[in-house]
Order: structure tokens, then sequence, then C-alpha cells
């Protein structure tokens, strides 16, 4: 299952222990990678790509159950919303993306991202990190 309930800060602590351990950056991903990784919507059918609420339970699913986007991601949009790095709107608010389990497939379709509060932490909040090859 995808990892969640964790907030901005531990995610970012997780990124730099595994920079350590690899000796290489660690980081997530900006909202500018997120969506090239997301690519295009047109034409694809949301609910072969995504866990949301119309196709699932509600609840979070094994990850890359469901097929790869065009890309060769899995799981960008629906199962857990993902933090970014980018700062939100406000003081203490960073970005998540991609929609939860909880959202529908239209709400997926729009290609969610909004600022979140760094310090909460939420079931269906989680992250995925970007490792530079440099």
């Amino acid at each position: 299952l995808p990892v969640d309930s964790l907030n901005w800060f531990e995610a970012t602590e997780f990124c730099q222990k595994l920079s350590w351990v690899l000796a290489r950056p660690v980081r997530l991903p900006t909202s500018d990678e997120y969506f090239t990784a997301l690519g295009s919507l047109r034409y694809v059918d949301i609910s072969d790509i995504a866990w949301a609420a119309d196709s699932g339970t509600g609840q979070t699913q094994e990850v890359a159950t469901k097929n790869a986007n065009r890309n060769g991601f899995h799981d960008l949009l629906g199962n857990v919303k993902e933090w970014l790095s980018n700062p939100g709107e406000e003081a203490d608010s960073r970005l998540v993306a991609g929609g939860s389990a909880e959202d529908s497939i239209d709400t997926l379709a729009d290609r969610p991202a909004y600022p979140e509060n760094d310090r909460v932490r939420r079931r269906m909040i989680g992250f995925r990190y970007v490792v530079e090859m440099q």
C-alpha cells in the first residue's frame, strides 16, 4: 500500500535520509515534474489508471495494480494525494497533487493540486520521491 499519514516535514526527512544512503540527492518532486510525469489526460480512461471513489472502495489500494499512465508511472492520480516540494499559497503550506481514492473520477480528471498545511497528517496524503542521477 502507499505510504500515508505523514506530514510534509516527515516526507522531506525520509528523502534526506535516503539521500544519505544512496549517496545521491533525493527529494520530493516539483509540481512541474509531477505534471510532466502525469502527462496529458486526453483520450485516457482515468478509471484504468487511478483508484478513485468510483472505481474502488474509497480506501487505499495496493500500488501499481492499475495500469501505468502513458509515461510509465503508476498511481499519479488517485490512491493517495502526494506532497510536492513547492510552497503553497500560505506560509505554512505545501502543494499536494493527484487526488485520492476518496475523490471522484471527475475530480481526478481536473488534475488536482492545492495547498495543504505542511504539518497535517491525513490518511489520504502520501508522497513519492525523485532520485537525481546527475
